[in-house]
Parts: structure tokens; sequence; C-alpha cells
């Protein structure tokens, strides 16, 4: 058997680095509008999954808020770090929607 864990998709947090935290929720097969375009569909899923953010500020020191423009920026200038952090956090958001049942 196998338990069904529906409240992964209201998020998780996951730590990143420097005080620095991420609000991600699973990406559904239903988002998928194109498997042949690699670049487009990992951004397709970072823009779903990044629900929120903590930790960032921008140059002038005000928060630089979650939103489409700026996930948009950070997804193009974040880098590889950032965004194998976050795929590496989907993977594991997905392993836990079905888990064993333990007894």
């Amino acid at each position: 058997m196998k338990k069904f864990n529906k409240s992964l998709k209201l998020g998780q947090w996951y730590e990143w680095e420097d005080e620095v935290s991420f609000l991600l929720r699973p990406f559904p097969f239903s988002q998928i509008s194109n498997l042949a375009d690699t670049t487009k569909l990992v951004m397709e899923r970072f823009m779903y999954c990044v629900m929120d953010w903590k930790g960032f500020v921008d140059e002038e020191d005000k928060p630089f808020e979650c939103n489409d423009v700026n996930k948009d920026l950070l997804f193009g200038l974040g880098g590889v770090p950032l965004l194998d952090f976050i795929s590496h956090k989907l993977e594991e958001l997905d392993k836990q929607i079905l888990s064993p049942i333990k007894n």
C-alpha cells in the first residue's frame, strides 16, 4: 500500500543558503505544454513550483518579492547551483507524493 500525500500541493519550505529559503510545490503533468522543448519545460516547472521565497533583497536592500517578473529574472540569472537545488528538492517532493505505508 502507498499513502497519497495530497497536502504537498500546498507547498513545502526548503532552506538553500545564506538564510534564503523557497516554498516549493510539485509539478503536475497537466502543466506540461511541450515535452520537446527542454528549456521551456524547465522554466515552466520553475515558474509553477516556486510559490514563494524568503531572504532575497534587491540592490537597495528592499525585499525582492516573489512574483512572475522576479521569478523570470531569478531563473535567468540565478545560476546553475540555484536551479540544481530547486530541481533536486522538486525530485524529493515527487518521491513524497506516494510513499510506502509503514507498519
